[in-house]
């Protein structure tokens, strides 16, 4: 074999050799893979969530390029999210639409799949935090008793007033004893919760005449004030079902999130083979 032939059989080689030899971060900037990442944790899908309103929705649009037909698949995500955040073939869709748009846009990067998520769930987040001001009617209720009770205190304060300013009343022995007071001094109040149409409290006079009015007045004030008081502290320890079913629904959305995080960046990593 002549030299000549040995040498360029010899240059060929260290060509191939070479061409096995060169990295991947040689690739052009938009051919470059999307980083591998591990499955989103819950803190970090309830970090996104939390992050909802902030989104840029014009500016994510602009990163993803949606066509008109897309468009309108998002849309009708968006809405089924705000009442179902596991629809039966949703992340099926998901998967192939993300699919479609890398292939036309491969220079996307996990930042714009969070974007376009928190875009996807705003409607939906919208309608949980609406939730939260549902249990409204729960904290109305609870106000109107607190003042209830503050009637009720001063109800009571005034009854054991009159107690001590009847001094030595004059005796009956069917009617009790009667309190030889002006009526302005023997005039009490009893007081209830109004429920309709808003909750509040309602008082009307009442004219104590007998220690024996005056007695039952006291037990029946004290027990309606220790009802009272009773129900105050389980409604500010009960938790209020607008709350419930925010959190509720939260926690759908960031379920949701991890799962359509996971799928979209496998369709990355896979595009990107």
């Amino acid at each position: 074999m002549k030299q000549s032939t040995v040498l360029r059989i010899g240059e060929a080689l260290l060509l191939v050799l070479m061409a096995g030899m060169v990295r991947p971060s040689s690739l052009p900037a938009q051919d470059q893979p999307l980083p591998a990442a591990n499955s989103m944790s819950e803190d970090e899908a309830r970090q996104l969530i939390k992050g909802v309103p902030t989104v840029n929705i014009p500016a994510t649009l602009s990163r993803w390029k949606f066509s008109e037909a897309e468009l309108a698949t998002l849309r009708k995500w968006s809405a089924a999210l705000v009442t179902e955040a596991g629809r039966p073939g949703f992340l099926k869709q998901w998967t192939e639409t993300i699919q479609q748009v890398r292939r036309r846009n491969p220079q996307l990067a996990s930042a714009d799949i969070a974007n376009l998520i928190q875009m996807l769930m705003g409607a939906a987040y919208e309608e949980a935090s609406k939730l939260a001001t549902s249990s409204g009617s729960d904290g109305a209720q609870l106000k109107p008793l607190q003042e209830l009770k503050q009637r009720l205190d001063q109800n009571l304060a005034d009854a054991k007033r009159l107690r001590v300013l009847m001094g030595t009343p004059s005796s009956d022995p069917l009617a009790g004893s009667v309190i030889s007071l002006p009526a302005p001094q023997r005039t009490l109040h009893r007081c209830h919760l109004d429920q309709s149409p808003d909750p509040k409290v309602s008082c009307h006079q009442v004219l104590v005449s007998t220690t024996t009015e005056l007695s039952d007045y006291l037990s029946t004030t004290e027990t309606q004030l220790q009802e009272v008081e009773n129900q105050i502290q389980v409604a500010g320890k009960s938790p209020q079902p607008g709350d419930d079913k925010r959190v509720q629904r939260l926690i759908e959305l960031s379920s949701m999130a991890r799962m359509m995080h996971s799928e979209a960046v496998g369709v990355a990593a896979r595009s990107n083979r």
